[in-house]
């Protein structure tokens, strides 16, 4: 006996035909809908100090990649300058 067909005997395969192909791909959209729907029930409005501070932190992290951005920038523009020219 192959490994394949101890396998195919382990998992019980179905025959496969085309409902049970769609009824299986839309089990995993009809639970992540669900879910989605359980989470929109939860949700609130964020009150002002939520909306500043979250906002506060969106812009210094923001500004951080900037700041990291502009270094790289100005370090590889003096590495390039700095190159010595060979003749």
């Amino acid at each position: 006996m192959r490994p394949s067909e101890g396998l195919n005997r382990k998992l019980k395969r179905r025959p496969c035909n085309v409902a049970t192909i769609l009824e299986n791909a839309s089990l995993p959209l009809r639970s992540f809908f669900e879910s989605i729907g359980r989470l929109l029930k939860l949700v609130r409005r964020p009150d002002r100090d939520d909306f500043t501070t979250s906002t506060k932190i969106t812009l210094m992290g923001i500004g951080l990649l900037g700041v990291i951005g502009f270094i790289i920038k100005f370090m590889s523009a003096i590495l390039i300058v700095a190159r010595p020219v060979t003749p």
